[in-house]
């Protein structure tokens, strides 16, 4: 049940109010009275009647002020106000009235049915109006709660209306937007020639455009609004910031070709690998046949191609295993100073052979003063060979290929720059931001004539950047040769010399660097009986044992100079044994490499932490061999060897 409507009868009559009064509680009212204009006042500011029927004469203040004061004050103006006379009945006096901010105006005498409806009629009429305004509020809300920016445009393309983001999008206040002409106002947004066409077509049905505004990008939408016989009375433009789903959407689309651009070139790396494997392994495959057949003067040619096929297909496996530790980013550096200009040399050495068989020349420029680096020689030795050998592949027999090694200042930074530059095909010029990508060749021919799975260079590049250096492609395009530039830190201060390398002291070298008394571990018979009869060739004494607990007896008992131990062994594992030796008094200084299958990075740093000082992974790397053989590098090992027990037994020096 609603609360019923309070009333202030203000009369300074007492028979006329209490009439009024009577006839107001008939009809249902609360009543409440005032016989002057100072208590008018008050009552309406205390008790906050919703109507005053209000007397024009009263003792103190006219009821004109009264009426003024209360539509005057923003806490009182929406009272509601009848005011009365019995004397003031012309039409002058009610226009004074309704001019005063009466709601209405009525002479007395006043009829009770009169009086009673007119009331009713005042309160219908406020309420409607009431309703009307919390309707309009409720829609301005939500018009201004729309985060795009809307603008309502009339016939003649002017604003009508425009909500908070329309103001912001333009740059003024919301409630300066009306009157404004919508061209005008959005000609940093959308020419208005493309505006003036979607309001036109927004006349018949919806219609969309794009905008763009440097960097932004807007979607602009008009709807029709129509009167009610159909035709149009304006239109409603609707602003859409779309810069961030444009740029999502071009990132995604460059994000899938992306994928499919690595998709493309995996499948294309399969088919080289399968294509390169069969080589080697067709090459093996002949040369076995060869051997079956062939009488003993015939073996040397199958020999070597065998020995050199194994050779690709080794340096295929670790190309493979290096460039699956980059890319998940487990491969690590075993730094140290190193003389650049030796890596330089070593590099060449390996790469001769390469380089001879296609007769190419090598021009090979170093400073004279030796170029110190912070770095791991090995993965720079591997970098410059794989440069090397891309080199000569590219390029035709006969030619000549030049590597330099030279300094280079960047700003205040000292660096080592290498170049490997060559007479071959060349690179094409689109193809010089993409020749370090895995996988990417140049030779797309089905003959694949020039070889190689398309990771040399990428692996080159990854390798250069863990040292903190760079790499970069240069090329005046096909036939005009290629030259790749190697970036490395220096160590700052360039007056430093290489570390002296140690040299075999007569105690330590074991023999005259010839005749090592070795022992090899090995399972695999035909690999044990081969690796012997190699060491006895070159004037070894050799021992061979095929299993862990075997070998770990027959190493304690012979003291050999080397101990060449294969890792997975039956019965007693390689790390097992190089631990029992070097726990025993018979194997502490014994020389040990490990010779195994397992090539990353966590299984070398396990092998010399149970003991080896060696590791070679198999295949059998002569060269590796050779060098962990060479009486300097065993020498260098039991130095290193006799150090560290020197430093663990030194007294501790703590106050």
């Amino acid at each position: 049940m609603s609360t019923p409507l309070v009333v202030l009868n203000v009369n300074d009559d007492a028979a006329t109010r209490y009439l009024l009064s009577k006839i107001l509680r008939g009809g249902g009212y609360t009543v409440l009275e005032a016989s002057d204009g100072g208590s008018a006042l008050r009552v309406v500011q205390q008790q906050r009647p919703d109507l005053v029927l209000l007397d024009i004469k009263l003792p103190d203040i006219s009821g004109l002020e009264v009426c003024r004061r209360i539509k005057g004050d923003p806490s009182t103006a929406n009272t509601l106000v009848i005011q009365t006379s019995a004397t003031y009945a012309s039409t002058d006096r009610k226009v004074e009235g309704l001019e005063s901010g009466a709601d209405i105006y009525l002479a007395q005498p006043i009829d009770a049915m009169e009086l009673l409806a007119t009331i009713r009629a005042v309160v219908r009429t406020r309420s409607a109006e009431e309703a009307e305004r919390k309707a309009a509020r409720r829609l301005h809300r939500t018009f201004d709660a729309i985060q795009d920016a809307l603008l309502l445009v009339d016939s003649q393309g002017r604003v009508e209306e425009g909500n908070g983001a329309a103001g912001r999008l333009v740059g003024r206040n919301m409630h300066e937007l009306e009157g404004q002409n919508v061209a005008q106002l959005l000609r940093k947004v959308v020419a208005q020639d493309a505006l003036d066409a979607l309001i036109t077509r927004a006349r018949q049905g919806r219609h969309e455009i794009e905008a763009h505004a440097g960097e932004l990008s807007y979607r602009i939408s008009g709807y029709p609004v129509q009167r009610e016989d159909g035709s149009s009375e304006g239109t409603v433009l609707m602003i859409a910031d779309v810069s961030e789903e444009k740029r999502v959407a071009k990132e995604l689309a460059a994000r899938v070709e992306e994928l499919a651009e690595a998709s493309r070139r995996k499948d294309e790396f399969l088919g080289m690998l399968a294509h390169e494997l069969r080589n080697p392994l067709h090459a093996i495959s002949a040369a076995s046949n060869v051997l079956e057949h062939a009488g003993t003067h015939g073996l040397a040619r199958p020999r070597d191609v065998i020995h050199r096929q194994v050779a690709v297909l080794a340096r295929m496996v670790d190309d493979l295993l290096e460039v699956s530790r980059m890319t998940r980013g487990t491969l690590e550096l075993r730094s140290h100073q190193i003389e650049l200009g030796h890596v330089v040399r070593q590099a060449v050495q390996g790469s001769r052979l390469t380089l001879d068989a296609r007769s190419q020349q090598l021009v090979l420029k170093l400073p004279e003063q030796p170029f110190q680096i912070e770095g791991d020689d090995l993965r720079i030795e591997q970098v410059l060979m794989n440069l090397l050998n891309n080199a000569s592949k590219f390029s035709e027999p006969g030619s000549t290929i030049t590597l330099e090694l030279r300094e280079r200042w960047d700003e205040q930074n000292r660096l080592a720059e290498i170049s490997v530059r060559d007479q071959g095909i060349g690179i094409p010029r689109p193809m010089l931001a993409k020749i370090f990508d895995p996988f990417v060749q140049i030779d797309h021919s089905l003959a694949r004539s020039l070889g190689g799975l398309g990771i040399g260079l990428s692996m080159a590049k990854s390798l250069v950047e863990l040292h903190g250096g760079g790499v970069l492609a240069r090329s005046d395009g096909l036939g005009k040769g290629s030259e790749f530039i190697v970036h490395l830190p220096a160590v700052p201060t360039p007056q430093d010399t290489p570390q002296a390398q140690p040299k075999a002291s007569s105690d330590n070298a074991p023999g005259n660097g010839h005749n090592l008394r070795v022992v090899v571990i090995e399972d695999n018979e035909d690999t044990l009986e081969l690796v012997q009869m190699w060491l006895r060739h070159i004037g070894h004494d050799v021992q061979g044992a095929s299993d862990g607990t075997s070998g770990l007896e027959l190493a304690l008992a012979s003291k050999p100079d080397v101990a060449l131990v294969d890792i997975g062994l039956p019965g007693m594992d390689g790390y097992e044994i190089a631990r029992s030796v070097r726990a025993s008094d018979e194997g502490r200084d014994m020389y040990m490499v490990a010779v195994t299958g397992y090539g990353r990075p966590e299984d070398r740093a396990r092998a010399l932490d149970a003991g080896f000082d060696a590791y070679i992974v198999k295949p059998l790397d002569v060269a590796g061999l050779k060098h962990a053989l060479d009486p300097n590098t065993i020498a260098s090992s039991h130095q290193k060897r006799a150090l560290g027990r020197d430093k663990r037994s030194a007294p501790s020096l703590k106050g």
